[in-house]
Formats: C-alpha cells, sequence, structure tokens
C-alpha cells in the first residue's frame, strides 16, 4: 500500500471536519462574489488566513476548483505529476511559469483530494 504525504494526510483529516463559523462567514462571503482579498478585509483578517479558509472549503467540497483557478492553470498544475509526484510544493512550483502562483497550487491539490475514496464515499 502506497504511503500517504503529510498534505493528504492533512486533507483526508478536513474531509472529517465540520464547517466552523469562521468558514461559514468566509464562504458566504466568497459566494456573494467579494475576491478573497475583499474578503481578508471585510473580516479583518490576514490575507494567507482568507486562503487557508477557502482552501478548506474546497477541500470539504463547498467550493469547488473552477471558481477559483482557470482550467488552463489547473491542466498545468496537474501535468506536473506526469512523470513523478512531486516531494513538495516549491518542486511543483519549480516546474510551473512564473505567473502560476502558490495559492493556485494549493487550490488544485486540495480538489484532486477532494474526490471520493472510492465509490462507497
Amino acid at each position: 500500500m502506497e504511503e500517504k504525504s503529510a498534505w493528504m494526510k492533512w486533507n483526508q483529516t478536513k474531509k472529517q471536519k465540520r464547517l466552523t463559523l469562521t468558514l461559514k462567514e468566509t464562504k458566504k462571503l466568497f459566494f456573494q462574489n467579494f475576491s478573497i482579498k475583499e474578503i481578508a478585509k471585510l473580516r479583518k483578517l490576514k490575507l494567507q488566513t482568507i486562503e487557508y479558509q477557502i482552501i478548506e472549503l474546497i477541500t470539504l467540497g463547498y467550493i469547488f476548483l473552477g471558481d477559483l483557478v482557470e482550467d488552463e492553470i489547473a491542466h498545468q498544475i496537474l501535468e506536473t505529476f506526469e512523470e513523478d509526484v512531486p516531494e513538495s510544493l516549491k518542486e511543483i512550483k519549480n516546474q510551473l511559469p512564473e505567473e502560476i502562483n502558490y495559492f493556485q497550487i494549493k487550490c488544485v491539490l486540495a480538489s484532486i483530494n477532494n474526490q471520493p475514496d472510492s465509490i462507497y464515499d
């Protein structure tokens, strides 16, 4: 059996987590079409905090990848997995054009791990 990476283990635990009040608020603002920067400003939180919450919401299945990352960019990120599975986010980033950022990479990874583990999930 293949060993799961630390990212996948973290993501697996998120699947079992309930939506907290802070995640509910971020989700509500996101679906009111506020940008991530605007949500951070409205909530008086750091941009990184809101990005982390958005990634959690993707992992939990409340936000879909297409809401944040264009298909072409998502495909470029996924192509980094064709040969070997990269060991780190930095290794993925180094294989991509400069304009693709870490947040986009994390969103793609969160969406991958949001898929059911079996037909019974």
